[in-house]
């Protein structure tokens, strides 16, 4: 008869859940058709009833003896019962921690707690930044993520996204999410995610945003519009973000960050524009005084002894990575200019640098400093729209209109006032008419009319006319005209500084900008 073909058995992964070898068996390293045993120390074949009788042999009862639970110790462990009062107050301080401070004060914080407060609360509270994080990541974050996800539900929401490094220079997604919550009954915006970027391409945020979105349930079909910054990778016509995802959702809606659409107008139109020493008055006031602690301190000195006893504010770097920042520059340079000038003036001898040189020309020269008063102006107005898009009390239905307020504003400045209602700032070619005598602020004409070779103020109202007769001027027929006469010779009695008088200016002609309902009565606010 011929020779019945011998079967070879391999390991079997069901053999680790049998009760008699599940303790002591293992796959043989390197050796699929054998069986290590962990007591012995050997091979066995990978055959049940070859297990079955290892596990019977004397040789494995000897070794597997001292592994037996009836000769270990057991140590019993004293049951710890925490009251609901402590550990309310821990998850309490967790929420503490992870909003205002790192994870590592948690050892000292609970520690002044302790000794600070003698009830029973705070004696049975035991938490460093091990058990800190702990309770953060497995109790409070799933509770706040499930509560989040029933929040949301399937109603319609929008994402803010932006890309972010972080200090072992990884790259990572943050993601924003704004829905109605029917909890709150209001608007919501709060943060959804920060995932990882494997890839930094529009392809990589993509995969990351919809993966996101899978995490916590939310149906992509339901996201109505997206957020971001004005980068390429998500505003491109051919590979953006946005387009990637219109692709999958029609009716998604893009909106780009104002914030960030003010702040690169205001730097091309500074590059453009501002001369290139103002630049180099601003830049090098800062680089002056950061590279040298003994210039800060003669500088402080000065100004001590200028304005008796005051300090100066810090002296701002204008960089394009801080929005807006030009604003801040150009409005400290312009607050400590008699005090600047003096510094430099003195510098110029003693220290005999080109830089201090020329810093000093520059300040010397009145016209440099009416150029920078009347930047400043604009810039302010620029800087509280910014501030109004960045703060979280703002009502989002006037945000457009404070917008288009900033830009039919700045039009009005530069065109003739009798085409100021006839030209729509969005859609008109402005330089047909342009006025060849620009409205450059009150602050600024002053200024310029204290010079040698002035440029002379506008037409206002005689000197000789009486206070209480400018009361006139807020009668509702003048105060809703296009073209009205002017309030500064009122506000100039009531010794308003320059800065507030260009301020209000501005307000006085951008009156006629907003609908009024009751125009008959200039008492009565409409």
């Amino acid at each position: 008869m011929p020779k019945q073909a011998t079967y070879k058995q391999k390991f079997r992964k069901e053999w680790l859940q049998d009760e008699i070898c599940k303790d002591w068996i293992t796959e043989a390293p390197n050796d699929e058709k054998s069986v290590y045993c962990k007591y012995c120390k050997t091979t066995i074949r990978a055959k049940f009833y070859d297990i079955k009788d290892h596990s019977k042999s004397k040789k494995h009862q000897v070794n597997s003896e001292p592994f037996s639970s009836s000769r270990q110790c057991k140590i019993n462990f004293p049951k710890v019962e925490k009251f609901s009062d402590v550990s309310r107050a821990e998850a309490q301080l967790c929420l503490f921690i992870a909003k205002h401070c790192a994870s590592r004060s948690c050892d000292h914080l609970v520690a002044v707690i302790k000794k600070c407060f003698s009830n029973k609360t705070s004696a049975d509270m035991a938490m460093h930044r091990t058990k800190c994080t702990a309770v953060l990541k497995n109790v409070l974050m799933p509770h706040f993520v499930a509560k989040l996800k029933e929040d949301i539900g399937d109603r319609k929401y929008s994402v803010l996204l932006d890309e972010s490094t972080d200090v072992s220079v990884l790259k990572y997604l943050g993601l924003a999410v704004v829905y109605i919550s029917e909890q709150s009954r209001q608007i919501v915006s709060t943060f959804l995610n920060l995932a990882p970027l494997h890839e930094c391409d529009a392809n990589g945020i993509v995969r990351a945003l919809k993966s996101s979105l899978h995490d916590y349930g939310l149906n992509l079909q339901n996201m109505i519009g997206i957020g971001s910054d004005n980068a390429s990778v998500m505003v491109g016509l051919n590979n953006g973000v946005y387009i990637k995802l219109k692709e999958d959702i029609p009716t998604l809606v893009h909106i780009r960050c104002v914030c960030h659409s003010l702040q690169l107008a205001v730097s091309h139109a500074c590059s453009e524009t501002m001369p290139r020493k103002l630049e180099f008055l601003v830049s090098e006031t800062y680089n002056w005084f950061v590279r040298s602690s003994s210039r800060q301190q003669a500088y402080i000195d000065l100004f001590n002894l200028i304005n008796y006893g005051h300090e100066p504010l810090k002296i701002v770097r204008a960089c394009q990575t801080r929005w807006l920042s030009i604003a801040s520059a150009v409005q400290r340079l312009c607050d400590q200019w008699l005090e600047l000038k003096t510094h430099f003036g003195l510098t110029k001898s003693s220290e005999r640098c080109y830089t201090s040189e020329m810093l000093h020309s520059l300040y010397s020269n009145e016209y440099d400093h009416a150029y920078l008063v009347f930047l400043k102006s604009v810039l302010n107005e620029v800087q509280r729209v910014n501030k109004i898009f960045e703060s979280n009390d703002c009502d989002p239905t006037k945000l457009l209109q404070d917008l288009t307020l900033l830009i039919e504003n700045l039009v009005k400045r530069v065109i003739l006032p009798s085409n100021r209602h006839r030209v729509d700032p969005f859609s008109c070619n402005l330089e047909k008419y342009l006025d060849p005598k620009l409205n450059l602020g009150y602050d600024t004409e002053k200024l310029l009319s204290d010079l040698p070779k002035h440029l002379q103020l506008r037409n206002r109202l005689p000197d000789n006319v009486q206070i209480l007769k400018t009361m006139s001027l807020f009668r509702v027929e003048n105060t809703l005209r296009v073209v009205k006469n002017s309030i500064v010779p009122l506000l100039e009695f009531f010794n308003i500084s320059a800065e507030n008088i260009t301020k209000i200016e501005f307000q006085w002609s951008n009156i006629t900008l907003v609908k009024w309902n009751k125009t008959k009565n200039s008492e009565i606010l409409g």
